[in-house]
C-alpha cells in the first residue's frame, strides 16, 4: 500500500490515474480490508487512512479523468464490505465529493459527484438504520435527483453516463460480496438495539425505498455545504458503516 501511497501523493495526473484505478479495483474486489478511522491506532487503519486522505488530496489536481477516479474510489470505499470507513474518513469523502460537485468545469463530472454523494448518504442511512454493514444496497435513480427544468435541459446521455457510472460500482461490490449466497445478519457495525426483523426488512430494499429515502434525507446534500466550511461539524453521530 504504501508504493500506491506514495504515487498519489505526487499529483501528477499520468502517474496518479493508474493507482487510482488499482485502488478502486482493489477495494471492489475486496482485496482492501479493515477499519478507516481517523483515531484508528493499529498499523493498518493508520495505513487505510493515509491512503484515503491521498485519494482526496488527487482532486486537487483539477483534471477531468482524475475527478471520476477519485469519485469512483471514494464511493467503492463506502459502499465496500469488506473495508469499514468512520467518522472523519466519511466526512472526508463527502468533503470531496462536494468540492468537485462545485469546483468542477465539466458538468457530467458535476453531476456524477452529486450522484455520488447521494448514494454515499443512501449506503450510510440504510446499515444505520439496519445495524449491519452487509446490507444490500440498490443504485440510486439518477433521474430523480434533478429538478424537472434540470431534466429538460440537460443532455440524456450525461444522465446515462451517470447512472452507468453509480450502477458499475454499486454492482460490483455486491458481486464481490455475493449476497445472494449470503444472509444479512445483525453484525453490530453500530452497535445499536435492532431486530433481526428490522435487519431483514432493510436487506429487502428496493429502487423504490431508496427513492423514498432520498425524498426524506435529500436535505443532507445542502447541509454539506455547512459542514464542509466548518470542519468541526460532524455527520450525524460519527460512524459512516
Amino acid at each position: 500500500m504504501a508504493p500506491l501511497h506514495t504515487a498519489c501523493e505526487t499529483l501528477a495526473a499520468k502517474v496518479v490515474e493508474p493507482t487510482l484505478d488499482c485502488l478502486q479495483k482493489m477495494v471492489a474486489h475486496q482485496h482492501l480490508r479493515g477499519e478507516m478511522d481517523v483515531g484508528g491506532t493499529t498499523r493498518e487503519s493508520k495505513l487505510l487512512t493515509r491512503v484515503m486522505e491521498s485519494v482526496c488530496k488527487c482532486y486537487d489536481i483539477a483534471d477531468e479523468a482524475v475527478e471520476l477516479l477519485v469519485l469512483k474510489t471514494m464511493l467503492s470505499a463506502v459502499t465496500s464490505t469488506s473495508l469499514r470507513v468512520h467518522g472523519e474518513c466519511v466526512l472526508k469523502a463527502v468533503r470531496t465529493c462536494y468540492n468537485i460537485y462545485l469546483g468542477s468545469k465539466v458538468p457530467v463530472n458535476q453531476t456524477t459527484a452529486k450522484a455520488s454523494l447521494t448514494q454515499m448518504l443512501v449506503i450510510v442511512f440504510r446499515r444505520m438504520e439496519a445495524d449491519s454493514s452487509t446490507v444490500p444496497v440498490q443504485p440510486i435513480v439518477v433521474a430523480d435527483l434533478m429538478e424537472p427544468s434540470d431534466r429538460l435541459a440537460s443532455d440524456q446521455n450525461v444522465t446515462q453516463f451517470v447512472q452507468s457510472f453509480i450502477t458499475k460500482v454499486v454492482q460490483d461490490i455486491e458481486v464481490a460480496f455475493n449476497p445472494a449466497h449470503s444472509q444479512s445478519l445483525d453484525d453490530g457495525a453500530f452497535d445499536l438495539a435492532v431486530t433481526a426483523s428490522a435487519t431483514g426488512a432493510a436487506a429487502a430494499g428496493s429502487l423504490v425505498e431508496d427513492k423514498d429515502m432520498l425524498d426524506v434525507k435529500y436535505w443532507d446534500v445542502n447541509m454539506l455545504a455547512g459542514a464542509v466550511t466548518d470542519p468541526t461539524k460532524s455527520l450525524g453521530g460519527g460512524d459512516g458503516k
